[in-house]
């Protein structure tokens, strides 16, 4: 039995080799539940099973730890999905840069040998005795969270337990959602009147958004001076110093982890999802008018051309999707880097390449009278991090060394409009997507930044003083040349002073939390577990928590999952429209499933009670040998949906078009689902004329 401890138990004694006792709440949970899957092993007679399940702890565990080290957060449920997604784990694999290689090893090595020595009999006391001692072990684990004043949920739960604990919570926030009545405040609202203009209505100009993946406002030390924050941190100290003649935001709030909801809110004046539901940039898809309200649409309504250009591949997160239905005219990912320095960094373009790439993409637009509004989207500081050999040895941490990269490349860029006179005629707003603050501490998690460059900079405060998110920089923007702002636009404009305050909201490292100038901040991970900080506000320092708080954390989720459906609220018929018009070249032989996707309708979620009609127009073109072998693979969690009959699509020919169209019943909620549409054909190409996937609810 001794081999079984080990691995159950190792969790525990690599928590105390880190943190020491003062994690005890930590090392409780680590102990209850290794004690809890060591009752369940001596309860297994069968060899495989029990290797199941050492398995799923083993990866829960590791994966646990690389999470955390990326962006400071245990698992969810819904981070499934990405586990068993190719593309995303060979990409956060790549190189098998561990975040603790030891422990990693040693856990791994003690899960084998666990399954190499046999259980030679049913220890029916001992597993009582494990069983009570867990229970035990778990009920005083929740009789004191609430009296723990460490800050982390990684510093209070083993990520079994955690994974257990948010599960519940969900369901219960799902189960009731609404136990007091929310209104939306009017502090999250526009109002034009509200507010006075720092600078006269500007005429139209360029406009530059340039958004740094993952990099928080304590990463400047400007910043950091301005909110009296004093210690050792992961630094873009050149790029601070380059910042001289900028407006900086120090208190600017990102709402959540994931890029594709960062750049929703940036881009569509509204919160991301307070959940790990689906983001509402793909609802964008079922919702056209609402896309046409984002600030891309907004600026090419007016007359502005508008690009985006990312390092990453599009496909993911269907980004080759969602930023033409929020208003770009052109969309370009790592394909249209044409000369890298480095080809097998995984995510495409290091920022080094991007940021030279970018210079060449806006010497181009500067050619033509037209102005234009182009987004920008580095990928190097993403997990796994890109940085050269010789600096990880320098910093000894990969996330370290690939924020000297960034540094160096975003500085030289910055010197490159400066030289090159952009800053003259363009607005020119740096930001982030998200936060990655693990380094440093949870609270980091939700501390955006953002630097301005208006040709009128002269007349801006070195600082901007006030409450700002990543929902503002659409109003923002706007607000600066004097456009109408649409009705369903939330935020404030950076380019106003305000008398009142204004409240905010975040979820990030599995905590919701509310900032309300009346009282304070509140953090919960669940209703139930609630931390109030009187007098506090989203961004800064934590002082020592209340023992009560004025503020109903019910009210706050309430009012979170009012925000949640902002595009797609309950009930009703809705639309996705996947279809892009595009004529595609399909391989002789499908080798991949996830890169000759032919659609990108990926990881959509279908509600209880529901039901899903998809319509599919299929048209092949290529000579007179064109034979279109064409198959659609429906899939939940990766895995093949049995219950899902899904008609054949027939051969087709030069010319040849087809219809199919079928449609299934969600008696339960459906997360994580994905069609694959798939085809091969020697020179033969392919329309995808209509792919729609109508989702019905039972009012």
């Amino acid at each position: 039995m001794a081999a079984l401890v080990f691995p159950c138990l190792l969790p525990m004694i690599y928590r105390l080799s880190v943190a020491g006792l003062g994690s005890y709440p930590g090392l409780l949970s680590d102990f209850a539940t290794g004690t809890l899957l060591l009752s369940i092993l001596l309860l297994v007679r069968f060899r495989l099973l029990r290797a199941l399940f050492l398995f799923c702890w083993f990866i829960l565990q590791i994966g646990a730890i690389e999470l955390n080290a990326a962006v400071g957060r245990l698992p969810v449920v819904q981070d499934a999905v990405y586990l068993t997604d190719p593309v995303f784990v060979s990409g956060s694999m790549s190189g098998f840069h561990l975040a603790a290689p030891v422990y990693t090893i040693l856990l791994a090595a003690s899960v084998l040998l666990a399954l190499i020595f046999p259980l030679r009999s049913w220890h029916l006391r001992t597993t009582a005795s494990a069983i009570v001692i867990a229970v035990a072990g778990l009920l005083l684990h929740s009789a004191i969270r609430t009296h723990v004043q460490g800050s982390s949920v990684s510093s209070m739960y083993n990520a079994a337990h955690w994974l257990v604990v948010d599960a519940f919570h969900q369901h219960e926030l799902k189960k009731h959602p609404a136990k007091v009545s929310a209104q939306l405040m009017e502090s999250l609202k526009w109002n034009g009147t509200e507010g006075t203009r720092l600078l006269p209505q500007q005429k139209p100009s360029n406009v530059l958004l340039v958004t740094l993946e993952g990099i928080p406002g304590i990463a400047l030390a400007s910043i950091r001076e301005q909110m009296n924050l004093s210690g050792e941190f992961d630094d873009l100290s050149l790029f601070d110093q380059a910042l001289q003649g900028a407006m900086l935001v120090p208190t600017l709030t990102v709402h959540s982890h994931q890029t594709i909801r960062g750049l929703y809110a940036i881009h569509c004046g509204d919160f991301s999802k307070f959940t790990f539901d689906m983001p509402k940039a793909y609802e964008l898809l079922m919702d056209k008018q609402r896309g046409e309200m984002c600030l891309p649409a907004q600026l090419a309504a007016d007359g502005w051309s508008t690009h985006y250009l990312q390092g990453a591949p599009l496909e993911f997160m269907n980004k080759d999707k969602v930023m033409p239905v929020i208003g770009f005219q052109e969309v370009h990912g790592v394909e249209w880097f044409k000369n890298r320095t480095v080809t097998d960094f995984i995510w495409g373009a290091i920022d080094a390449d991007f940021f030279s790439g970018a210079k060449q993409y806006i010497t181009e637009l500067r050619q033509h009278d037209k102005p234009w509004f182009l987004s920008l989207l580095t990928v190097g500081t993403h997990q796994p991090f890109y940085a050269s050999e010789k600096l990880v040895n320098k910093y000894g941490s990969r996330r370290k060394a690939s924020m000297a990269e960034l540094d160096l490349a975003v500085t030289d860029f910055l010197g490159w409009l400066k030289n090159e006179g952009v800053l003259d005629d363009t607005l020119v707003i740096f930001t982030s997507d998200e936060s990655h603050g693990s380094s440093f501490a949870e609270w980091t998690a939700s501390w955006g930044y953002a630097a301005v460059f208006s040709p009128d900079r002269r007349e801006l405060p070195r600082y901007k003083q006030g409450e700002y998110g990543a929902l503002d920089f659409e109003a923002s923007i706007l607000d600066y040349f004097g456009l109408t702002i649409p009705d369903q636009v939330k935020g404030r404009s950076l380019f106003r002073n305000y008398d009142t305050g204004r409240q905010m909201f975040s979820y990030t490292s599995s905590r919701l939390r509310w900032h309300n100038p009346a009282y304070g901040l509140l953090e919960c991970s669940g209703p139930d577990n609630c931390r109030f900080f009187p007098d506090t506000a989203m961004i800064g320092l934590r002082p020592e928590p209340a023992t009560e708080s004025p503020m109903d954390p019910h009210e706050m989720y309430a009012t979170a999952a009012l925000l949640d459906h902002s595009i797609s609220p309950l009930g009703g018929n809705r639309i996705l429209d996947f279809s892009n018009k595009e004529v595609r070249n399909l391989p002789e032989t499908i080798t991949n499933e996830w890169t000759e996707n032919l659609v990108g309708a990926q990881y959509l979620d279908f509600p209880a009670g529901s039901r899903v009609q998809v319509d599919i127009t299929l048209q092949a073109s290529g000579g007179s040998d064109t034979e279109a072998r064409l198959r659609l693979v429906l899939r939940q969690f990766e895995k093949d949906v049995p219950d899902i009959k899904v008609p054949e699509i027939p051969v087709l020919h030069n010319g040849e078009e087809t219809s199919i169209n079928f449609n299934f019943d969600n008696p339960k909620k459906r997360q994580a689902f994905t069609f694959h549409l798939v085809g091969e054909g020697k020179n033969t190409k392919l329309l995808v004329k209509n792919f729609k996937v109508t989702i019905m609810e039972n009012n």
